[in-house]
């Protein structure tokens, strides 16, 4: 099947789980393009011969009309938009210097900004004295956010109907309890997996399909910078998610309180070299090792530099300091991408393999999915000499990717050595 999504960050979440979970069972070519920017020739040869095309139902006009471009006898599926801006009211408008300042990087994005700070920065307040006032506002009831969410759900139904979406009900019933958001319209990973069962459903595939997806879909697809809810608003809302003193995760630099995040935002405050630097650690480029003490410099409390140093020291082989760091990632921001797999790693080297089994583990719970987590896992009970054991983790593997010849070989071999491990009954 040739399917083509058109439309913002919340189409490309759509195709990009169609593809992980879909495409692998049902074949075919799916494609994307955003609906605030040009079509390119090829968009538009993909749009016509497509036989399914995915739009969206929105409050915005898309940049180009496609109609025209769809085959005759092209299925054409409707998407609502779905979003919880009342829980951010002031957010839509970008620092004004923000691509300015970092060009492609643009930290404070109109999904990532606040008009009210821009206001009162504007009409002369020091970057300090704006984040005092708008710490001891009342946003909540100056915003009228409780009326806000009635009518946005509201519309939400109406973009809704007919579509075969039921958003606004699972977002009405969940929102307090579970984070769903990390700004207006940037899902996180349970929103974003109802958003595509609907879309499975809607669209009507094997049962296959919409189980692997629901098991296996373990990424959101978007940008996983997050807004802070002011701390009025999460009162007001009861969002057990959203204290004052809860972190948020600031792109790939740092954690930030409501209060740091809107110091940040009032200073129009980033650095791109954090993110950087652990991209040049995890490359093994040349100079990795300075970029990463010239960032710590700047952000001395990233878990992602921590993250990079045991990188670097795990590399130049002193795995003790590098279990250090690694472990103070962990500790910085447990959920920090792939930290119990390099917890392992530093363990092993250390010779620790039992621990460091142990730690994969725990990687694993959060990947169930991870082939490699898997063999990873595999290797190490090998060397322990527990081959049983390395024998479900690797039929584990073939689960995960039928038709893995050199897995299922070794698989075969770890059954064997475990016979042979074992006494001949009597």
């Amino acid at each position: 099947m040739r399917i083509f999504f058109y439309g913002n960050c919340q189409a490309k979440s759509l195709h990009d789980a169609y593809v992980a979970h879909a495409v692998p069972l049902l074949g075919g070519v799916a494609g994307w393009a955003h609906s605030a920017a040009p079509l390119s020739p090829a968009h538009e040869a993909a749009i016509a011969a497509a036989e399914v095309v995915v739009v969206q139902a929105a409050q915005f006009t898309p940049r180009t009309d496609i109609s025209a471009m769809i085959a005759p006898g092209a299925r054409r599926i409707v998407v609502p938009v779905v979003g919880t801006p009342f829980l951010w009211p002031y957010c839509g408008t970008p620092h004004p210097e923000s691509q300015a300042r970092y060009g492609k990087y643009h930290p404070f994005t109109a999904e990532h900004a606040d008009s009210w700070l821009l206001r009162r920065l504007r009409a002369g307040d020091g970057p300090e004295e704006a984040v005092r006032a708008y710490l001891a506002h009342d946003a909540a009831r100056s915003a009228k956010v409780a009326r806000r969410a009635e009518m946005e759900l509201e519309l939400l139904r109406e973009r809704e109907r007919g579509t075969g979406f039921a958003a606004a009900d699972f977002v009405a019933g969940r929102m307090r309890g579970e984070k769903l958001f990390r700004t207006p319209y940037h899902m996180t990973l349970p929103m974003a997996r109802f958003m595509a069962l609907r879309f499975l459903d809607v669209l009507g595939v094997p049962d296959a399909v919409r189980a692997r997806l629901e098991a296996r879909m373990g990424d959101d697809y978007y940008i996983k910078s997050e807004l802070p809810v002011h701390p009025t608003v999460a009162a007001a809302f009861g969002l057990a998610w959203a204290a004052p003193v809860t972190r948020y995760r600031f792109y790939m630099e740092t954690l930030l309180t409501a209060a740091q995040f809107y110091a940040r935002f009032a200073h129009c405050e980033a650095y791109p070299q954090v993110g950087q630097a652990h991209q040049a650690a995890i490359r093994g480029a040349a100079d990795a090792a300075a970029q990463v003490d010239a960032a710590f410099a700047l952000v001395p409390d990233s878990p992602w530099l921590c993250q990079a140093r045991a990188t670097l020291l795990l590399r130049a082989g002193n795995p003790g300091e590098a279990l250090a760091w690694a472990q103070r990632a962990r500790d910085s921001y447990p959920d920090l991408w792939m930290i119990q797999a390099q917890i392992a790693d530093c363990l092993d080297a250390l010779g620790r393999p039992a621990e460091a089994a142990a730690a994969l583990r725990l990687e694993i719970a959060r990947q169930p999915y991870s082939l490699r987590l898997y063999t990873a896992l595999a290797s190490r009970q090998e060397r322990c000499g527990a081959f049983a054991e390395a024998a479900e983790s690797l039929a584990r593997a073939v689960d995960i990717e039928p038709g893995q010849a050199d897995i299922e070989q070794w698989r075969a071999r770890m059954v064997a050595r475990a016979q042979q491990e074992t006494p001949a009954a009597s």
